[in-house]
């Protein structure tokens, strides 16, 4: 038996945002312990136990987010500026002022702008085209085209 889509195969099963027994209990029985858990993880990081440091300073840090890259690119509208950009990420890659990581975002930003640039192109010789078809009487025979090099 197939089932529809959007349709649960089975409705009268566990409502939605129901948690699980087992969760639930050790969820019941660590909250009556957390108090003194987190004395005995403090006292570890403070006796020098390198699992217990990293705990505790994983929770009084927030994760790392993504920063703004320090890098002034020129603005893309060409593809000899797109060309211009990603050498200008792959120099501050050379020259440490961004990560690996941060270039290959930037880069990617590139060559999205520079598809989308593409695109746009090719969309509107398309249109020129079309237009010039559209302009030839009905009888003529189509012209042969010139070779691009």
């Amino acid at each position: 038996m197939t089932f529809l889509p959007g349709q649960s195969g089975n409705p009268a099963g566990r409502p939605r945002g129901a948690r699980n027994k087992k969760t639930l209990a050790l969820e019941a029985l660590l909250d009556a312990e957390s108090e003194a858990l987190i004395q005995k993880v403090i006292g570890l990081a403070k006796m020098g136990d390198d699992l217990a440091i990293r705990l505790c300073v994983d929770r009084m840090l927030a994760p790392r987010r993504e920063r703004p890259v320090p890098l002034r690119l020129p603005r893309i509208e060409t593809d000899a500026d797109a060309r211009r950009a990603a050498a200008e990420v792959m120099d501050a890659l050379g020259e440490g002022e961004v990560t690996p990581k941060e270039a290959e975002h930037l880069l990617r930003a590139i060559a999205g702008v520079a598809g989308i640039m593409q695109s746009t192109e090719v969309a509107a010789r398309l249109q020129q085209i079309e237009e010039r078809l559209a302009e030839r009487p009905a009888g003529e025979a189509p012209r042969q085209l010139a070779a691009v090099s």
